[in-house]
């Protein structure tokens, strides 16, 4: 009888298709991304969705927004025997549709497809962590409608609710042999394929408490995706062998609160502070349709044999700080800028390269410029890690080591007011 023997390098496709806040966008249109997300008390346009269904009381009219995030992430880690290993995935496109309507003067509502989760890491084929990861994309895309009640002149309340759909794709090398009687490994390549889909949505608020100040506030509810897909090998001595995989995963509730003044003459000022659960990410649980064999490439003597699998992540709820800006240069031209404190939730020893996360500074620039009913805005973040230092591993492939990361997120979007 045939036993597959998944020499750790399974157990680390599986654990780490869920690593790392970094698919976690920072922001969602072009114009909140040159003041660095700093936009829920601000938001008057369709993408208010998004942000802050509250907002859609405040767009002018009927209006369509479109555009597409571009970005290029690079990271590296050394291992504690001086060996490192760079990241340099191709820019991955993340686009965004929204459209916008008044129901009257105090109801409005807005619809719009958007990916708050999704990013792409790819590795050397040789990585000396070939085995841990080659490469990992990870998305959810929401398809949301929201409605908005302005309740008088200085308060509004919204809320949404929509579908939502998650995906991952990884790619790494496994280890494989009969066992008994052959113990003798042979690297195969190791493909994961997995979706799900589960209902979300958000509620929010602005107040507007004095003149040129206004405060805004969202919560957006957690999405629990069951994913379900297949493991494939596709090389090796066993190509074509296929188990069917299945995990439970939270992407995380979050909640957010802003503030906005506007009493310096073409000035508006931004700051927002945003709480994301990121415990739910505690101990996962993932299952195969049958049992295979495998072992901790740290003690390869003790094979398990196991349709389930059971691993701590362990991350931590975290607060993130934005501050933004935008200064009119005359009615049809705007510059932006922004900054954000993004802290990790990864503690170090369930950190590994697949999809790992630093606490990174974030810096914003942008520009906005409107021609007749057209309006066109551009964006670009640099992003900065800190960083981390892991060791005392508990994955199953041991990942101690000095982790940091770069990244470039540029962004433009079209609206179009009819």
């Amino acid at each position: 009888m045939k036993h597959l023997v998944f020499c750790g390098g399974l157990v680390i496709l599986l654990s780490s298709v869920a690593q790392g806040a970094s698919f976690q966008a920072p922001s969602i249109g072009a114009e909140a991304t040159g003041m660095m997300g700093a936009y829920v008390a601000v938001v008057d346009d369709p993408l208010a969705v998004y942000w802050n269904p509250a907002g859609l009381s405040q767009v002018d009219g009927k209006q369509v927004i479109a555009g597409s995030t571009l970005v290029k992430g690079y990271a590296s880690y050394e291992i504690p025997l001086g060996l490192e290993e760079d990241n340099n995935p191709e820019w991955q496109p993340i686009p965004h549709l929204a459209f916008s309507m008044p129901v009257n003067n105090t109801l409005a509502w807005g619809i719009g497809l958007y990916t708050p989760f999704g990013l792409k890491q790819k590795w050397d084929d040789e990585s000396v962590y070939k085995y841990n990861s080659q490469e990992s994309e990870i998305s959810l895309t929401k398809l949301h409608a929201g409605v908005s009640l302005k309740l008088n002149e200085d308060f509004a309340a919204g809320a949404g609710l929509g579908r939502d759909w998650g995906n991952i794709e990884t790619r790494s090398i496994s280890l494989l042999s009969y066992f008994p009687p052959d113990p003798v490994p042979y690297p195969a390549e190791v493909d994961l394929s997995a979706d799900g889909e589960d209902f979300s949505g958000n509620i929010g608020f602005q107040w507007s408490p004095a003149e040129d100040w206004c405060i805004g506030g969202v919560w957006r509810s957690e999405t629990e995706v069951d994913f379900d897909g297949t493991i494939t090998l596709t090389s090796g001595v066993y190509p074509g062998e296929t188990r069917d995989f299945g995990m439970e995963f939270t992407f995380p509730q979050t909640a957010s609160v802003g503030a906005c003044y506007v009493g310096v003459e073409d000035w508006l000022f931004a700051a927002q502070v945003d709480w994301t659960g990121w415990s739910s990410v505690d101990t996962l649980v993932q299952k195969l349709d049958s049992p295979v064999s495998f072992y901790n490439m740290a003690d390869p003597t003790a094979p398990v044999v196991t349709d389930e699998m059971v691993l701590e992540r362990n991350w931590k709820d975290t607060y993130s700080f934005r501050l933004g800006t935008e200064y009119k240069l005359n009615p049809d031209l705007a510059l932006r800028a922004g900054y954000m404190w993004d802290p990790s939730p990864i503690p170090g020893e369930t950190l590994d390269p697949m999809m790992f996360d630093t606490s990174v500074h974030r810096f914003s620039v942008g520009v906005g410029y409107t021609v007749g009913d057209w309006k066109i805005d551009g964006a670009y973040i640099y992003s900065r890690g800190v960083t981390l230092e892991a060791d005392e591993s508990i994955n199953p492939f041991p990942t101690d080591g000095d982790y940091d990361c770069k990244s470039h997120v540029a962004e433009i979007t079209l609206t179009y007011r009819f």
